[in-house]
C-alpha cells in the first residue's frame, strides 16, 4: 500500500489536521483550531493536532481518539479494517457511507490482501 491510510480508510495525506501537524504549518493549524473551536469551544491545540490514528496516547486528533472504529481495529490488531474478518461491520458501513474515498481505499486494500 503506497499511501498511509487510517484504520477506517481515510487517506492521512488528505486530512487537514494531519497535514498541518506534520508539516508544522502554523497558519493552517491555527485556521483549523479556529474552525474546530466553533463546534468544540474547549478543544485544545494538542487535541486538534494529529500524528495519525495509530499513535498512542494524546497524539491523535480528539475525534479520532474516541472513535469506535479505531478502538475496535486496535483491539483486533489489524492495520486497517480491510483485514478484519467482520469487514464491513455496521459502524464501518455508517462511516463509509459518508466517505467514498475511504471505501475505495479499503476495497483496494482488501483486494490486495485477498490476492496474496
Amino acid at each position: 500500500m503506497g499511501k498511509k491510510i487510517s484504520y477506517c480508510g481515510i487517506d492521512c495525506s488528505q486530512c487537514e489536521e494531519h497535514c498541518a501537524t506534520m508539516k508544522r504549518d502554523t497558519a493552517a493549524f491555527e485556521d483549523l483550531v479556529a474552525y474546530w473551536r466553533q463546534e468544540y469551544p474547549n478543544a485544545t491545540r494538542d487535541e486538534i493536532a494529529c500524528y495519525g490514528c495509530r499513535e498512542e496516547g494524546d497524539n491523535v486528533f480528539f475525534l479520532c481518539h474516541r472513535c469506535i472504529i479505531r478502538t475496535c481495529a486496535r483491539g483486533r490488531g489489524v492495520n486497517t479494517c480491510a483485514e478484519c474478518k467482520d469487514y464491513p461491520c455496521e459502524a464501518l458501513k455508517a462511516h463509509l457511507a459518508l466517505f467514498a474515498e475511504a471505501r475505495r481505499a479499503l476495497e483496494q486494500e482488501r483486494e490486495r490482501i485477498q490476492s496474496e
